[in-house]
């Protein structure tokens, strides 16, 4: 048992940022889904579905999520149904696997969390805009997912990925193809979250427009030293890789 202790230690303290913002995503499914099976053999409400949700969703009615203000974070942590955290965090990998190795581990994080508040400030200005989404409430990676997804193809347009029976295609088309399914669905199901994709969506755009624009963008000076500073095997704790300025467009 000690041995097992000590090996989930190691894994947690050697982890990278995307391994840890994927870890602490199925961690918090996990813990809340057996939450809510223990509530439901106990017959108390603790940990239903609408408890979750009134408290670690976030809310776009304004009255409500001053209440609440925590769930701007939370929510983009918080996952209910398996079939929405797979994708979420499938996207992440993919995509953030590749931000993380040519930026760094701190934009990584950057750009999941200011994804996620875009998101959320979008769907907040929805929520009391439109009526149909003024007592709409959140949760989920999705925006955050969207801002790695467009930060990445952003700044790396021509990067390929192999897709099943399909093969190679540039993630520019990739990014593309989602945004304008997300634009074709937002009168459809899930009006909000499709909100909160776009609002990611174009942070993951403006951030790395800010990062490696025209010019000196206000934050290219620590991501270039970022970049340099990166190591291959951050993962392993040794090994230096020389950063190919080449393959970066500017």
């Amino acid at each position: 048992m000690p041995g097992i202790v000590d090996q989930i230690r190691y894994r947690i303290s050697t982890a990278d940022t995307l391994q840890r913002i994927i870890g602490l995503n199925v961690l918090i499914f996990v813990f809340i889904r057996l939450l809510h099976s223990f509530s439901v053999l106990l017959q108390s409400p603790i940990a239903g579905f609408p408890e979750i949700l009134h408290w670690f969703g976030m809310p776009s009615n304004l009255q409500l999520l001053i209440t609440r203000p925590w769930t701007v974070l939370t929510y983009m942590f918080l996952h209910w149904e398996f079939m929405h955290l797979i994708p979420n965090m499938l996207g992440i990998f993919w995509f953030g696997k590749i931000l993380q190795e040519y930026l760094g581990r701190k934009k990584l994080l950057a750009v999941y969390l200011f994804g996620g508040l875009a998101g959320a400030l979008l769907l907040i200005i929805a929520g009391n805009t439109f009526p149909l989404l003024e007592n709409s409430v959140m949760l989920g990676a999705s925006a955050s997912a969207m801002a790695i997804i467009m930060a990445t193809s952003t700044l790396l347009p021509d990067y390929e990925m192999s897709l099943l029976l399909i093969g190679p295609v540039k993630i520019k088309w990739i990014a593309l193809a989602i945004f304008l399914l997300d634009l074709i669905n937002i009168n459809m199901s899930n009006v909000g979250g499709h909100v909160a994709h776009i609002g990611g969506i174009l942070m993951g755009f403006v951030f790395i427009i800010l990062l490696e624009g025209v010019g000196d963008g206000p934050l290219r000076g620590d991501a270039e030293a970022e970049i340099y500073e990166f190591k291959e095997g951050d993962r392993e704790g040794e090994g230096e890789i020389e950063f190919d300025r080449e393959r970066v467009p500017h």
